[in-house]
Formats: C-alpha cells, structure tokens, sequence
C-alpha cells in the first residue's frame, strides 16, 4: 500500500497550499512545489554573477584591450585633469563619462533580458541560476513557458526591481498567493 497523502484536485489549490496542482493530459495530478523567496534570489545572485561574466567578456571581445592600454599610456587621466581647468573641457569631460555609462546601463539591460528570454525558452525554464537551485519557470498548466511569456516576464523585470532591490517584486510575490511577483503574474 502507498502511505503517501492523496493528491488534491487541481480545483482544490489554495493560497495556502505549498504548491500547485497541474493535471496532465493523461489526467494525472502533478503537485508541484512553489519556490520561497530565499530560493529565488540564491538563483538571481547566481544568474547576476553568471551575467557580469558575460559582461566582462563582451568588454574583452568589442572593446580591443590594447586599444585601452594605448589609451591609458597616452595620458587619458592627464587629459581629463587637463580638462578640469577650462569649464568647456569639464562639460565634455562629463558627456564623455555619461555616454560610457549609459552604454554600459543599455548592455547591461539588454544582456540580463535576453540572458533570461533565452534560458528560459530554450532550457525548459531553467536559468543557471535555476539549475543549481533546482527551480524552473513554468505555465499555469505546469508546462515550460515559450518565448512571448518569457519575454513578457522578463521585461516587467526591471520595474519589479524598482525602486532598489527588487521592493516591488518582493511586495508582490507577497501579496500573490502563489508568491509570484509582477512578471510571473503577466
């Protein structure tokens, strides 16, 4: 005989269930556990570590590292000392760094969207952040998402991540029943 617990029909699921019900086409109900928010961000600080790598090595592949060494020897930081004397100089100075960072921003939001989209289309819901967790990025009905949820969860990314440490994700995964924050809900 099986000791294990019945399954509860998918009808059952509640907000306080540890998990989803999913019934498969085989009408088989699945129970599959819900992620805590502890789990989720050791998974993000493993995908944030994953991305800076690729960060650095776009850095190393577009940008030529001789071209930066070139730089520095031929007196960038003098230049820019220089340039602090005359208010002219001190404004393109400044355009000068804004560009750079904001370039920086844009490469960083494009890598962290597509890193996300990608693992998440092609690898069954599973960032490396996820693989190392064992959490996956599922459908309603338990099934890997495809490309449009995907991406529609990734690009609310950045607004459940305002104003600073994603307080906006944190509030709604814990006002959601199912502790999803605004991008899993979309």
């Amino acid at each position: 005989m099986n000791d294990a617990p019945p399954l509860r029909p998918l009808q059952d699921t509640t907000p306080a269930a540890a998990g989803q019900a999913v019934r498969t086409p085989e009408q088989v109900v699945l129970e599959l556990p819900l992620a805590g928010p502890t789990s989720r961000m050791f998974a993000y600080g493993v995908d944030v570590v994953c991305i800076a790598g690729l960060l650095v090595g776009m850095v190393f592949v577009f940008v030529n590292p001789i071209v930066l060494l070139q730089a520095a020897a031929a007196g960038v930081g003098e230049r820019w000392a220089d340039a602090l004397e005359d208010p002219e100089r001190v404004v393109g100075a400044v355009r000068e760094i804004v560009v750079v960072v904001s370039a920086a921003l844009l490469a960083q939001v494009v890598v962290e969207t597509l890193f996300f989209v990608l693992f998440e289309t092609l690898a069954a819901g599973r960032s490396p952040g996820k693989m190392v967790t064992g959490l996956r990025v599922v459908a309603e009905n338990g099934r890997a998402i495809g490309f449009p949820q995907a991406l529609a969860r990734n690009l609310l990314r950045f607004i459940d991540a305002l104003p600073l440490g994603y307080l906006v994700g944190l509030a709604a995964s814990l006002a959601s029943p199912r502790g999803q924050r605004l991008g899993d809900l979309a």
